[in-house]
């Protein structure tokens, strides 16, 4: 029997799961809990886009603007909408100290045009937000924001992102600092028409690009110092286009569109830790479709599309453990299933975070989730039925990156 309320509340289930320890398979008992971090009021919608440990950052929207928001763990949030210059925020990543994303401009910064989407960083050590809109690397820009940062490198921070400018062309952004004059544009690295950067972890960069190296097809693509690596070219002729969304330590993870279904992408786990980088595809068996969105210390999530709709997936240690996280939500404020959630992030500590949606009448409302999956051997040593699968188990095609609600 299971008993939820709508809000605040954390849910834990356990479930009888099967995973793959070391080389050998034992049956495991799989524990999901379940946090549903939708303010009680406040905001119509949320989504959590990032986390570290103990913190979670995303967004809400209040009438028709979005704010960027900080949970710590419950559906108590703390708005980061800088106090002025801005009409609307979003958080879609963090780092230590650092959190980045984006604002609705309507100051004066020279270059940046008010009601233009620019990019932010915020650093909750300084309680400060720089407007990071790099007019230097690309003089003229209609928009910009802020997709990962990283503190690795120093307690200065890098950060990633990308821009466009008045042409449509996307330009990746990489900050060396937490300035605007920072920044550099990663199209000149590769000799890319057109690119965005997702993710970055060790002074690495990964995203996607296209141009005449890559046939003038969407590739996945890696940056590292002065090198760009097209990661897409190691798919070869099976696969179309593909993206790279983050990456941590070895593993870059993503999505490609294989040739014989390219409507239909496929979760990607790359291994860069060699000369020349190895891709497994880790769609599981029975969905359609599926995209890899975060990973950390060798964990998969992202989302997968069972049934015509996304639903939040972890994929497990790199990769070879699929749940399907939507299982474990409990029901909607309205007392029925959420209709289909992402998974966009992932901690250090496991805490994975993303969005769960449901319908009120015609309107899509979006609640703010936090998963975190743990495994312990089963009682009584039951007797396996398949390495990495649960007996619980089950995206959606969409542009990389979801559209922004400013």
């Amino acid at each position: 029997m299971r008993c939820f309320k709508r809000y605040g509340s954390t849910i834990t289930l356990t479930i009888l799961g099967i995973a793959l320890i070391g080389a050998s398979r034992s049956a495991m008992a799989q524990t999901v809990s379940v946090t549903i971090l939708q303010p009680v009021s406040g905001y119509t919608l949320t989504s959590a886009s990032a986390a570290i440990n103990g913190t979670q950052v995303g967004y809400g929207i209040t009438g028709t603007n979005s704010y960027a928001l900080e949970w710590h763990g419950t559906n108590t949030a703390t708005s980061l909408q800088p106090a002025s210059g801005y009409s609307g925020s979003q958080a879609d990543s963090i780092s230590g100290e650092l959190i980045g994303g984006q604002g609705t401009y309507n100051g004066t910064i020279a270059g940046t045009t008010s009601g233009n989407t620019t990019a932010l960083l915020w650093n909750t050590g300084t309680s400060s937000v720089t407007d990071l809109n790099p007019v230097a690397a690309v003089p003229t820009l209609i928009y910009s924001t802020v997709t990962g940062v990283d503190t690795a490198s120093g307690a200065s921070g890098e950060e990633t992102g990308y821009a466009m400018d008045p042409s449509g062309n996307l330009h990746a952004i990489l900050w060396t600092g937490q300035t605007a004059s920072s920044a550099t544009d990663l199209n000149k690295i590769g000799s890319l028409n057109s690119a965005q950067a997702f993710g970055i972890s060790n002074n690495t960069v990964v995203g996607e690009g296209e141009g005449v190296p890559t046939g003038g097809v969407d590739h996945a693509y890696m940056w590292s110092g002065s090198t760009a690596t097209d990661l897409g070219a190691v798919l070869g002729s099976t696969y179309l286009i593909s993206a790279a969304s983050a990456v941590s330590g070895n593993l870059v993870v993503g999505y490609a569109a294989p040739v014989a279904t390219p409507e239909s992408n496929h979760a990607i786990v790359w291994n860069v830790s060699g000369p020349t980088p190895t891709f497994t595809d880790i769609n599981p068996a029975g969905s359609t479709e599926s995209q890899a969105d975060a990973v950390s210390n060798g964990i998969v999530v992202g989302e997968t599309d069972p049934n015509g709709n996304p639903q939040a997936a972890y994929f497990g240690l790199n990769g070879t453990q699929y749940v399907n996280l939507q299982n474990y939500l409990p029901l909607d404020p309205l007392g029925a299933a959420y209709t289909w959630s992402i998974a966009n992030g992932i901690a250090s500590d496991g805490s994975i975070v993303g969005l769960a949606a449901y319908t009120s009448g015609s309107t899509t409302i979006e609640n703010a989730v936090m998963w975190k999956v743990s495994f312990s051997p089963a009682p009584g040593g039951l007797p396996v039925l398949a390495g990495g699968m649960s007996l619980m188990t089950g995206f959606l095609a969409r542009s990389r990156r979801r559209a922004r609600r400013q």
